[in-house]
């Protein structure tokens, strides 16, 4: 959207498309890198261990994009600091295009792929990757729109070995349970960052994390609390080649 109208801004004026979008491109950026820095602050580096080391190794940092490997515990955490960080930054460095027809803020998708240390990267690249377009995908669908979508993830903690080719096997064949109408999924997400209903929120699942990481949380207590972050849909049973 924020491209299509810096398109339709420059309609009739071919000679500014290359410093009007350079420009756009830069302060995109800028967003990024200042999230990154925020989100690292807040939740990485009080996280550093007696050495000072940082649990994390940031692989992609630039344009509209990040990837990188932090610990489990830390995960939700960090994804949640940047998208908050991330709308507050692109306020500012997108101020200049609004009167071009760019929205106020721009909004993000994040993919969570928790794996053994010694899972294939490639592979745990991949999905995160796959979880992140499924983020986008499912809110557009949930919220019945394209636009002024919230920033969502969704994520996933992988126990088997995924396939290198077949990530879309993954929403077909995990937290399913078999059923007469076909089988139920229980796959969570995506998860909103604030109130936008009927996505679930991060502040939910946040809420979620801390109430079973108490020793007085018993097993039956767990039967009334997973329907609520978890979203039960009816699917038609995957068939894979």
């Amino acid at each position: 959207a924020a491209l299509q109208a810096l398109a339709e801004s420059l309609v009739g004026r071919p000679q500014d498309y290359t410093s009007v979008y350079a420009s756009f491109s830069r302060a995109i950026s800028r967003a990024t890198v200042a999230a990154a820095r925020a989100a690292t602050a807040q939740v990485l580096l009080p996280a550093r261990d007696r050495l000072g080391r940082i649990p994390a190794r940031p692989l992609v940092l630039g344009g509209d994009d990040l990837s990188i490997i932090v610990r489990p515990d830390l995960a939700v955490a960090f994804a949640e600091s940047f998208l908050t960080a991330f709308e507050a930054q692109t306020r500012l460095e997108l101020a200049p295009f609004v009167a071009r027809g760019c929205p106020v803020q721009l909004t993000a998708a994040c993919g969570i792929g928790v794996v053994h240390a010694r899972h294939p990267f490639g592979r745990a690249a991949a999905l995160a990757e796959w979880l992140c377009g499924q983020a986008k995908a499912r809110t557009r669908r949930r919220l019945g729109r394209t636009s002024n979508l919230p920033s969502t993830l969704m994520l996933h903690q992988e126990t088997g070995s995924l396939p290198a080719d077949d990530a879309d096997w993954l929403a077909g064949n995990t937290f399913r349970l078999p059923g007469n109408a076909g089988s139920l999924s229980l796959q969570g997400g995506p998860y909103a960052l604030g109130d936008h209903h009927p996505l679930r929120s991060l502040a939910g699942l946040q809420g979620l994390a801390n109430l079973l990481a108490r020793d007085s949380v018993s097993t039956l207590s767990l039967i009334h609390i997973w329907p609520r972050p978890f979203s039960a849909q009816r699917v038609r049973p995957s068939r894979r080649a």
